[in-house]
């Protein structure tokens, strides 16, 4: 029997909540939760482990809030992996645990419990007992047990003092880390299963105080976000309207301004079209009213050649780009790209640019993974229909901005370096034209890059296509042609740091 908690507004209605919940739990949540296993490891980190739900679930949400009325933190668990460990908890303050299954009604609570990591501590070596004391309103049995911290790999969440940043731990089978948190009050770290991430927010919404309506986010170093919108035939002209309206609630929590967070968009299909740049607007309201006279454009899904756009273009300082600011993209698709995406995606990653990617119905997570940043769980996003993006709006907002802070004031060399401008190489020459094929020659750029990367389409439209040729390499044959076709050749130099800007020509078979 599973108890379905609706959404709560009001303080005065948890005691009430609760007993309802301890006379229904005691009849049958234990077929439900199985055993909760608590663990105190070293730096008083506390690890959960609960019995596996059954059924499809969406994954869990691990609830802990001290009782003396400290800023509440979450850790939200996209994933059927039932463990997860709370750090930076104070030995001596009384805490509240919650564990909620997420499903397609809303939570559903599987475990409640009051704890003190000291008593837990006392309790374990003074009896060795597998029984905590103190209320529960799980009938389970909840064991303390002695837990090697290299051998749990699950999410983790730190508290600190509300007077402090949250701190978001990350564990792994090598090391822990602590990075610095984004300054809201309920951080949310979604792991895995991304297919159903789509449901969080909305499960969360019904719930009792799981999501923060009004959340802002300032970020603590200057942002520059790029959206790479899909505007393919496959999307349609009603669907289009619901991704903008995905993009404006996606943009409506920062806070937007010359020295604060900039907003550019790119939408592509055949050939990608600058919307407008980064530095375009500089107010909330004009970004908005931007997104909201976007205009459906329609054609293929050439997804490689707009992240060659983006790099080329939208990432200039000439667009906006700031040397000293942070680099977010988010690329929103719903089909596989008609042309190669690696190449380009591996300059972005070495840019250390944060990639996050939202896939609808069709699209292809394996390219979606492919194209972006680590760790996938947070980046990669994939949803069923296009109605269902309005639910992941409010949770990716959560995460852009928690990988935004994360990096605090540190500047990364490589996306600093991608700013500045970069030699091109001059006098791009077509020889020796066949029916179905052609020869390029061009002067090397004053600085030798470490490779070019060529990319030819027809001028009317199609598939584009592209080939890699090595930095000391200054000449390439284009082969298999179609006769009688107009080409647009493009020459990109690639460095360490980015694309530098292209050479351009034609040629017709």
């Amino acid at each position: 029997m599973r108890l379905l908690v609706m959404s709560l507004r009001g303080s005065h209605l948890h005691s009430c909540l609760w007993m309802l919940l301890g006379a229904t739990l005691a009849l049958g949540l234990g077929q439900v939760s199985g055993r909760l296993r608590l663990a105190v490891l070293p730096e008083d980190q506390l690890q959960m482990k609960w019995r596996e739900a059954e059924g499809s679930g969406l994954g869990y949400l691990v609830q802990v809030t001290p009782m003396a009325g400290d800023l509440e933190q979450e850790l939200i668990l996209t994933t059927k992996m039932p463990k997860a460990t709370v750090g930076g908890l104070s030995p001596s303050k009384g805490y509240i645990l919650q564990i909620f299954e997420l499903t397609d009604s809303g939570p559903v609570l599987l475990a409640r419990r009051e704890f003190v990591i000291e008593d837990l501590k006392s309790h374990s070596q003074s009896r060795g007992s597998p029984r905590l004391v103190g209320p529960t309103l799980d009938p389970t049995s909840f064991p303390l047990e002695v837990s090697d911290p290299e051998k749990t790999p699950e999410p983790s969440i730190a508290f600190t003092s509300s007077r402090d940043r949250p701190i978001l731990a990350v564990a792994n089978k090598d090391q822990r880390k602590l990075k610095q948190g984004f300054g809201v009050q309920d951080p949310a770290q979604p792991t895995t299963d991304l297919e159903r991430q789509s449901h969080i927010a909305d499960s969360v919404g019904k719930g009792e105080k799981l999501a923060d309506p009004q959340f802002h986010c300032t970020p603590l170093t200057p942002t520059d976000i790029i959206f790479l919108v899909d505007g393919s035939w496959s999307i349609g002209h009603s669907h289009f309207q619901q991704v903008k309206d995905f993009l404006a609630s996606i943009i409506t929590p920062f806070e937007i301004g010359p020295d604060k967070v900039q907003v550019g968009l790119t939408q592509y299909s055949g050939d990608p079209q600058t919307e407008w740049d980064l530095n375009s607007f500089h107010t909330k309201e004009q970004v908005l009213a931007a997104v909201h006279s976007l205009h459906y454009r329609g054609g293929n899904t050439f997804t490689g050649l707009a992240l060659t756009h983006v790099l080329g273009q939208n990432l200039k300082p000439a667009a906006g780009a700031r040397p000293e600011a942070a680099k977010v993209l988010i690329l929103v698709t719903d089909g596989k790209s008609q042309d190669d995406v690696r190449t380009a995606a591996r300059i972005l990653k070495d840019q250390d640019i944060d990639v996050f990617v939202v896939g609808v119905k069709n699209a292809d997570e394996a390219e979606l993974k492919l194209l972006a940043s680590q760790p996938l769980d947070i980046t990669v996003h994939n949803v069923l229909d296009f109605p269902q993006l309005a639910t992941l709006a409010a949770l990716l907002s959560r995460l852009v901005c928690q990988k935004i802070q994360g990096r605090g004031s540190d500047k990364p060399a490589a996306a600093t370096l991608a700013l500045d401008p970069l030699p091109m190489p001059t006098r791009l020459v077509l020889t020796h034209v066949t029916s179905s094929s052609v020869h390029l020659s061009w002067t090397p750029a004053s600085y030798p890059p470490l490779k070019y990367l060529i990319v030819w389409q027809p001028s009317r439209g199609g598939a584009p296509k592209e080939v890699v040729v090595e930095g000391p390499v200054s000449s390439t044959e284009l082969r298999n042609l179609t006769s009688n076709t107009e080409y647009l050749v493009s020459v990109f130099p690639v460095y360490e740091s980015g694309f530098g800007k292209s050479l351009q020509g034609w040629a017709t078979t």
